[in-house]
């Protein structure tokens, strides 16, 4: 990408890193420091980050751990990744386990850009010092499109992506309920998981006066909501015309990694002994409209 005469003037090349070592008698952690913060490349040349290799050599013999990780805030990081939704978390998980994303790459992108579109994010990462790129080649679903293998530089930055990934799934018991439900639909889970996690997410996003009046309505509401996070994966309907009637929501499969179709049908109870004949109802009329 950055091709120029300047393009080893944002951080120590290997020469000057080498320097810096002998000069600090510091040789035996070199090893160590390029583990935790090499990894950069700029017009072909490798580059290390001069403010943690300044802070960890000032540091020895402390451990190594994040430096310039923790002179700045990630907010910005954070709110773009909550509005990626699940295609995003999945592709941090793919970073996570060594692999290799492949996007294109802007020059121009600009903040407002960002949240558009889920693929700005890595030009915004990459810009920022947050991935690496090698083996540019064009798109094989656009011969005019060039994308690049991008994969977390150092350690330092390994450190980084799983604070981001502990963040989206922070939130408490409420966090911890959207997870759940999340995986009931990708990870084909026990019907009993989804029961639990729906109540509990009622209970903690519903007001009873919202039930009040349409509760079946208020729940649909609710759920689809939540079927917001699956939307990468499953083409989510709701009241979708389909056979003889209206489905309530479903859900169809966008990738044969996640194969299982979803039909969705709310059915508002009186009582619990009303529970099984409203779940024969709904079924019959889910045969009987096809």
């Amino acid at each position: 990408m950055m091709i120029g005469p300047y393009t080893d003037k944002f951080g120590f090349t290997e020469g000057e890193f080498n320097l810096i070592l002998k000069a600090f008698g510091a040789e035996d952690h070199g090893n160590i420091i390029r583990d935790w913060y090499n990894g950069y490349s700029f017009g072909g040349h490798t580059i290390y980050n001069p403010w943690s290799v300044i802070s960890y050599i000032q540091a020895i013999p402390n451990p190594p751990g994040p430096k310039w990780l923790n002179t700045s805030s990630n907010a910005l990081v954070y709110e773009e990744f909550d509005r990626g939704g699940l295609e995003i978390k999945r592709d941090i998980e793919t970073l996570l386990a060594g692999k290799e994303l492949r996007y294109p790459l802007s020059e121009n992108i600009k903040f407002s850009d960002i949240g558009r579109n889920p693929m700005n994010i890595w030009s915004f990462l990459y810009y920022s010092e947050y991935l690496k790129f090698e083996d540019p080649n064009w798109a094989d679903y656009d011969p005019n499109l060039l994308t690049y293998a991008l994969s977390i530089p150092n350690k330092e930055i390994s450190l980084a992506y799983r604070q981001f990934g502990n963040r989206m799934y922070e939130g408490g018991d409420l966090g911890t309920g959207i997870k759940s439900f999340i995986s009931f639909f990708l990870e084909n889970q026990s019907p009993l998981i989804l029961e639990q996690t729906l109540q509990d997410l009622t209970i903690g996003l519903v007001s009873m006066y919202d039930l009040a009046k349409l509760p079946e309505a208020v729940f649909h509401a609710c759920v689809l909501g939540l079927h917001a996070n699956l939307r990468s994966v499953y083409e989510i309907r709701s009241n979708a015309e389909a056979g003889y009637g209206r489905v309530d929501i479903l859900m169809i499969p966008k990738t044969r990694e996640y194969p299982y179709a979803y039909i969705i049908e709310f059915k508002t109870v009186d009582s619990l002994s009303d529970g099984e004949k409203t779940i024969s109802r709904a079924l019959d009329q889910i045969h009987t409209k096809e």
